[in-house]
């Protein structure tokens, strides 16, 4: 085994307990903080990751409080995880899909570092706040069916292409890219290629 190949197995692991997380929310309505999500009518757009949506009303993106901030990453949780099954609706062949969810990925990653730059610049105080609304959202989402399509759809790309589910495990992941010390901490690598 090579030394590339033994980098890559942490990470699988990594990204396998993410999912197990996933299903254990789905299941029992647990609710951690750093992926959280509820519905937030007023983020979603018609076009998914591409299109950032202000949930402030201000002109500049800039969210006023914890609470819209919270409100923000739980609303782009939601999007993602919709935005992901949605791609993997009917389990097209996993070469052709695996652009899409990369693409898919760097746009909410983008959206969520965003979002997580706001959060850096509050108090430790503010900060808990923004977690506990992230918190609240994850429980509010554990009983859609949207994680049931979600864990299928990653577990049917398991057994064909490994680098593709664990590509899919990410979106379970996804609201640590708004939280700098939680990416630094669990992706020292990929906080580093995002300059935090």
């Amino acid at each position: 085994m090579n030394t590339a190949s033994r980098r890559h197995r942490p990470l699988t692991l990594a990204r396998s307990l993410a999912l197990l997380l996933a299903l254990v929310v789905a299941i029992g309505g647990a609710a951690l903080c750093g992926c959280g999500s509820s519905s937030d009518p007023a983020s979603e757009t018609s076009s998914g990751a591409s299109e950032a949506t202000d949930t402030s009303g201000t002109s500049d993106g800039e969210l006023s409080s914890a609470d819209e901030i919270g409100e923000r990453i739980v609303g782009l949780y939601q999007d993602a995880m919709n935005d992901v099954v949605g791609l993997m609706e009917g389990l097209p062949d996993a070469a052709s899909l695996r652009p899409e969810v990369e693409q898919l990925k760097e746009d909410y990653v983008q959206q969520m570092v965003a979002v997580g730059k706001q959060r850096e610049q509050l108090s430790d105080a503010d900060r808990t706040a923004v977690d506990m609304v992230v918190t609240e959202g994850l429980g509010a989402m554990s009983a859609e069916s949207v994680f049931e399509d979600y864990i299928e759809g990653q577990a049917h790309y398991m057994s064909q292409d490994v680098d593709l589910a664990n590509l899919l495990a990410d979106f379970n992941i996804l609201t640590q890219w708004a939280d700098f010390e939680l990416l630094r901490s669990q992706d020292p690598e990929e906080a580093e290629r995002l300059g935090l």
